[in-house]
């Protein structure tokens, strides 16, 4: 399923067991019939947080997000697993145990293109200062710590429980309209 982050989550911030929230945006039937009405929210813990802080240590920054409730708008609350599957972003990638992992800063274009600059004027020093004035107002080294702000989309494989049956995504429904509606 899909679900929005409400909490918003970085590496800078966060702290394992600081309580996370998420939307639940798909929805989801059993026996025809939707079973999480709107409102419908996933909650848990930060479980792991790596920070890159000074580069020393780590290279890329890594979170561990863990969902354990399913909070119904009106008040019944269940216990459920949820493997985090994905994220609707480019920079980060979700490994198959759920774990973040952020990218390398020193793995990008712009910091390769900063090596070649300084490589090239070790020969020049006299061209040394125009070069690196220039390198750091047109390539700027990318944050590798992981935020997320609130409305990320996860994309999340959840085992929910017993009571529900067995769940599916529900279909969209059938819109019939004529040739003229769908010009318009």
């Amino acid at each position: 399923i899909e679900a929005r982050l409400l909490t918003p989550v970085s590496t800078y911030n966060a702290k394992p067991g600081m309580e996370i929230a998420a939307a639940v945006a798909t929805p989801v039937c059993a026996d025809g019939m939707s079973v999480l009405p709107e409102g419908t929210e996933l909650r848990g813990a930060v479980k792991r947080v790596g920070k890159v802080g000074l580069g020393l240590i780590h290279e890329s920054a890594g979170l561990q997000l863990e969902f354990t409730r399913l909070q119904l708008p009106d008040g019944p609350e269940y216990t459920v697993s949820a493997l985090l599957a994905g994220i609707d972003n480019v920079r980060e990638r979700v490994d198959k145990k759920g774990k973040i992992h952020g990218i390398r800063a020193t793995a990008t274009l712009s910091n390769r293109f900063g090596e070649r600059i300084a490589f090239a004027v070790l020969g020049h020093p006299a061209v040394m200062i125009p070069l690196f004035v220039a390198e750091s107002a047109l390539f700027h080294f990318p944050d590798p710590e992981i935020a997320f702000r609130r409305g990320t989309v996860l994309q999340l494989r959840v085992e929910f429980p017993e009571q529900f049956g067995e769940v599916t995504a529900c279909p969209l429904p059938e819109v019939e309209s004529s040739p003229e509606e769908w010009a318009d």
